[in-house]
């Protein structure tokens, strides 16, 4: 708790340039307590808000497993997990402090309950659809106005296919570690409906359905059909393995 309290002053103190009036800081955590009850990541002490973004479940599931090198059905029991974690290690100090995920409903919830810091919600899908409009009013919601000319060029410049072509070009240094891995892979919203057997979307519909219709999203497993190409080897590869 201290480290996170302790952060904004460290990296204002090792700049070379004078603070910004606004600093993004990137986590994966929950929002969870320390044993002595006091917010992990510091709570007021840390930040004066917090933008959390969110994507449907569906998604994440085949997302997380080619970025964790595993199947399917191993990321739905990671994202069903509630002491699931980032950076596990415990024999030395990973690249990154371990983060905690109890969970993709927790962890969806831990943020949305807090009452420390305010929280503006930004879904995944949202950004597909107008990427301008929804970063401007988180950039409002931190008291960083932009105008439009600089809202039209962090769009360009964070289109997905542009940033899957610098990958391709210069690499990226969160990339999975695993040869030919991406980290930009797909990215798209509703890519679950081809990469899903309808038992998996159902799976993941029952584990986190009650907080996913809380951010927005439909739920209905109707439009599922049975599962064709990739998926449908994926579903044949998981049952000889557990056959096996």
């Amino acid at each position: 708790m201290r480290a996170h309290a302790a952060s904004l002053t460290i990296l204002n103190k090792t700049s070379r340039e004078a603070p910004p009036a606004v600093r993004f800081v990137k986590v994966h955590d929950a929002y969870t307590l320390t044993p002595m009850g006091e917010p992990l990541l510091a709570g007021a002490r840390g930040a004066d808000g917090a933008i959390v973004v969110v994507r449907d479940p569906r998604d994440i599931a085949p997302s997380l497993a080619s970025h964790r090198n595993t199947g399917i059905d191993d990321a739905i029991a990671f994202m069903n997990d509630r002491d699931a974690v980032f950076s596990a290690n415990t024999t030395r100090q990973d690249s990154q402090l371990r983060q905690k995920l109890p969970g993709w409903s927790a962890h969806v919830a831990s943020w949305l309950d807090q009452a420390d810091i305010p929280i503006h919600l930004v879904r995944y899908e949202d950004l597909q659809i107008d990427a301008a409009a929804v970063l401007r009013r988180a950039l409002q919601f931190a008291g960083q106005p932009a105008t439009d000319d600089e809202l039209s060029r962090a769009v360009r410049f964070a289109d997905f296919s542009r940033l899957r072509q610098q990958e391709e070009e210069n690499g990226f240094k969160e990339a999975p570690r695993q040869l030919g891995a991406r980290f930009f892979r797909r990215g798209e919203a509703g890519g679950w409906r081809d990469e899903l057997t309808p038992d998996q979307a159902a799976r993941i519909v029952v584990a986190h359905g009650a907080a996913m219709r809380r951010v927005g999203y439909d739920v209905t497993l109707a439009p599922l059909a049975a599962p064709s190409g990739a998926a449908a080897e994926r579903a044949d590869s998981s049952a000889i393995r557990q056959s096996g």
